[in-house]
């Protein structure tokens, strides 16, 4: 496996009992399903297979961000694993490109109102290092991974607020802790939001990894250079597909300077 370093089940994939134990499932003879459970489920780190846990390491981000930092910090805490070594970056943006994205997304800051704690944007074209040998371009890639498997909020929740301090004691721990499903978008254009091809994606991964597992896993997204006033601004008026599945789907997003969204509630913090 090229894209993946390992597929939970992946001697049930090659079982060629599977099929058919699948289709009887499927048209409701559930007597052999305890044979295949295991098929796709993203396991806790413990029931990773060691060869696959003694390679994880932590990567050096593209373009610094505080939270992406604790994210890399974690696979190498045992808190979190990735999914493969082979996560990259896409073609960089011009410089003029993202300096017209930072004055968009510092207008739609402005309209926020009565953030407590406070938040300040400081997003600033120097943030965004330039590249080599490709012109007048610059990274808005911070981590390689867009995909972190927690086996706690608890312990992702630690690292949130040691990266936003404005954040503790807003969101909230579980007396019952909870694995979860951190996705990373590190897109910095205005109105790509709630489109094509993040909300597909998000629909597609949260399903992947465990959204609709028994125990489920919390899904928390994370847009290090969008703000939350896109999130909000949109209440009271008609809500497209992309608004209607990160609702559906999400815990919490967690925007730029640190403001955290809650959909389903429509609270802000």
């Amino acid at each position: 496996m090229k894209i993946i370093d390992f597929l939970p089940g992946q001697e049930l994939v090659n079982d060629p009992d599977t099929p058919r134990i699948l289709s009887e499932i499927a048209t409701g003879n559930t007597a052999n399903k305890k044979y295949i459970q295991g098929l796709l489920v993203w396991p806790l780190i413990k029931d990773v297979p060691a060869n696959v846990k003694s390679k994880w390491r932590k990567k050096d981000l593209i373009k610094y961000d505080p939270l992406c930092a604790k994210f890399e910090q974690d696979i190498d805490n045992g808190y979190a694993y990735y999914l493969s070594d082979n996560a990259g970056s896409g073609r960089p943006p011009t410089t003029c490109q993202i300096m017209e994205w930072i004055d968009q997304q510092r207008t739609l800051f402005g309209r926020a109102n009565g953030l407590k704690p406070p938040a300040d944007f400081t997003m600033d074209i120097s943030d965004f290092p330039p590249t080599e040998n490709t012109g007048d371009r610059r990274h808005m890639t911070t981590a390689k991974n867009i995909v972190y498997l927690y086996d706690s909020w608890n312990q992702l929740y630690e690292s949130i607020v040691s990266a936003y301090p404005r954040l503790k004691g807003h969101l909230k721990k579980l007396q019952h802790d909870m694995p979860v499903f951190v996705y990373v978008r590190n897109s910095l254009k205005p109105g790509r939001l709630f489109g094509d091809p993040f909300t597909g994606q998000l629909s597609a991964y949260s399903t992947a990894f465990g959204k609709f597992d028994h125990p489920r896993r919390m899904v928390v997204a994370y847009f290090p250079h969008q703000v939350h006033t896109q999130a909000i601004s949109s209440r009271g008026t008609a809500v497209n597909k992309g608004m209607t599945l990160m609702t559906e789907l999400t815990d919490y997003i967690i925007f730029n300077s640190g403001v955290a969204v809650k959909l389903s509630t429509q609270e802000v913090m």
